[in-house]
């Protein structure tokens, strides 16, 4: 199937935020060393609609009392102690930040470590410093000079320097042997890292790249301990870091556990004790865990009747908000080595298959919302009757029909007349295994029939890493709505979630050119070219964008939920994060 031509209908006055973002100034502002908290419950950032959430159907367990500090700014003193309770839904593979693949890592461990620059605890859209207190750009846009914090201690007592920075960032750029890192792709551009002196490092690109800073805010791209890689290079589940948190226990299966870090550079902060995390995989469980106070955030997402529960029962308590659009997809990834699947005819025949509009209905409803390759509710995407006029988006019914009788002439048009027979790869946890036996039904449709096969999450990881899967049910966790990251990460040659090892060298070269960008008219109208070749080509197809869940107690104070996977990392540091004593649960 030949490549379609389009018209490009670009909207002049369309900038996304963290385009300007990238644009910094030659210095950022110092930070502030003792920040003050939100002095509300949870406040909903753009885009978000959160729902109050009559009391709990069980009687929560008591809290210590914590002291009060001097009074802050706002209305609301903040007190320190407590404990932060959270559930997460899956068991880590690994605590090293920059190999992480799930999100338990990046919402809970990366509280232990800093990155150059962060988010503000409250307004999502302004980047702030956090180990670099200052930085420079210089005009060409190719050299980055960050200024560090002076006095940083790593959780061991060693001191922190630029030659950590140094050996962080070029661990991602040039990874050990047996070390996969996610975010290597990302970071391409990088050419050159240099420890100027103890607290100044220069960062040399290769070209102009827009989203520079925004990587630098990830917690995926934590700044690591040199002198721990080197003794460890692989330090699974060793965590030295500089952050406010330092991990005490880990129970596989169980819990994590991480207390305050005297020595945590930003004064007075953090406020509470500690954290725990609960390893919780059923979400019934974690749901009743939630309601009886056990657990006083669930920020892996409650399945939309679970959050109508929240909303119904514990209006006076807690806060559940329904979050849009977030960068996380549902998605089959598709394994291009090898045939059939390396044939795109084979490919276009798999998205054709799929029927969308049944997916977001049937699988979880109000959980997922049809898009494209790009967050429907995000600056970058195609108009949605452009992505729905796109092959595989026909609506269930005769236009549906269609679509799947032109997949059986494809496969046969690539030599399968009697249809294709493979593995279905997914993770053996109920919501993956869920989604995987919709997809064996939607693809035998077409003739592309699946043997399903649920993995054990190490096997599924590993066969995720080296491509080997014909077709896996997965899901997709983008790193922000960006095309640097986004592309980079998924769909470039070489990129840490490229799994299915995609390539096409229009969409490469592009890919550079709307990088180098400094026109946002320009990069818009790249960027919505290279949308549609992922539309032709199907590196893999998009089933839905997951629309995030999450319970709140209201004694949870100086949080707000975030609204991509880039700022996950800030906002679960919880570093600014503060407990009310004299709200339930007590």
């Amino acid at each position: 199937m030949s490549r379609r031509k389009v018209q490009a209908v670009v909207g002049l006055a369309m900038v996304s935020s963290l385009l300007l973002l990238s644009c910094a100034p030659a210095a950022a502002p110092t930070p502030q060393k003792a920040a003050a908290p939100p002095t509300t419950a949870p406040t909903a950032p753009p885009g978000v609609t959160p729902k109050p959430a009559a009391a709990p159907t069980a009687t929560p367990r008591s809290a210590a009392t914590v002291a009060s500090t001097p009074a802050a700014a706002g209305g609301e003193t903040p007190v320190y102690g407590g404990t932060l309770t959270v559930s997460l839904r899956d068991n880590p593979s690994t605590f090293d930040v920059q190999q992480a693949a799930t999100s338990s890592v990046v919402t809970t461990v990366t509280g232990a470590y800093n990155t150059l620059l962060s988010w503000d605890s409250v307004d999502h859209n302004k980047m702030t410093p956090d180990l670099a207190k200052k930085w420079e750009v210089s005009p060409d846009g190719l050299v980055y000079t960050f200024y560090l914090e002076e006095g940083v201690k790593w959780h061991d007592g060693a001191p922190f320097s630029a030659e950590d920075v140094r050996y962080s960032l070029m661990r991602e750029k040039e990874p050990p042997r047996g070390i996969y890192i996610y975010a290597r792709g990302m970071l391409e551009p990088l050419q050159k890292v240099e420890a100027v002196n103890a607290n100044t490092v220069k960062v040399t690109l290769s070209r102009p790249t827009a989203s520079f800073p925004v990587m630098m805010t990830m917690g995926t791209n934590s700044i690591l301990a040199k002198h721990v890689l080197e003794q460890k290079p692989d330090p699974r589940f060793d965590v030295v870091g500089t952050g406010p948190w330092k991990l005490k226990t880990f129970n596989s299966g169980v819990s994590i556990e991480l207390v305050k870090n005297p020595a945590y550079f930003k004064k007075g902060l953090p406020y509470m004790n500690g954290r725990m995390a609960y390893i919780i995989l059923d979400p019934t469980t974690r749901l009743s865990a939630f309601r009886t106070g056990r657990v006083l955030l669930d920020a892996m997402d409650h399945e939309p009747p679970a959050v109508d529960t929240i909303e119904a029962t514990m209006r006076d308590v807690a806060t559940a908000y329904r979050i849009p659009g977030v960068t996380t997809t549902a998605n089959p990834f598709i394994g291009q080595t090898k045939p059939p699947f390396s044939d795109v005819r084979v490919r276009q025949a798999v998205n054709l298959a799929l029927d969308r509009w049944e997916f977001v209905r049937v699988i979880s409803p109000g959980f997922y919302g049809v898009g494209g390759y790009m967050s429907p509710t995000g600056a970058w995407a195609l108009p949605e009757a452009e992505v729905n006029a796109q092959p595989g988006y026909a609506k269930t019914g005769p236009a549906k029909d269609a679509e799947r009788e032109l997949a059986r002439k494809l496969l046969a048009e690539a030599g399968y007349p009697n249809g294709i027979d493979f593995d279905l790869e997914t993770r053996a946890q109920n919501e993956f295994v869920n989604v995987a036996v919709w997809l064996k039904a939607q693809l035998e449709k077409a003739g592309l029939r699946g043997t399903l096969k649920p993995l054990e999450s190490t096997i599924y990881y590993d066969h995720l890493q080296t491509s080997n899967f014909p077709i896996m049910s997965s899901s997709n966790g983008q790193d922000a709505d960006d095309p640097d990251l986004v592309f980079s990460s998924a769909f470039v040659k070489g990129g840490g979630k490229n799994f299915g090892k995609y390539y096409d060298a229009e969409f490469d070269k592009l890919f550079v050119e709307q990088s180098s960008s400094v026109d946002p008219a320009k990069r818009k109208e790249i960027v919505r070219k290279m949308q549609l070749i992922l539309h032709e080509t199907i590196p893999y197809p998009v089933l839905g964008w997951r629309n995030r869940t999450l319970g709140v107690w209201k004694k949870v104070k100086g949080f707000t939920p975030w609204t991509t996977n880039i700022k996950s990392s800030a906002f679960g540091r919880h570093e600014s994060t503060w407990l009310d004593p004299n709200l339930a649960p007590k």
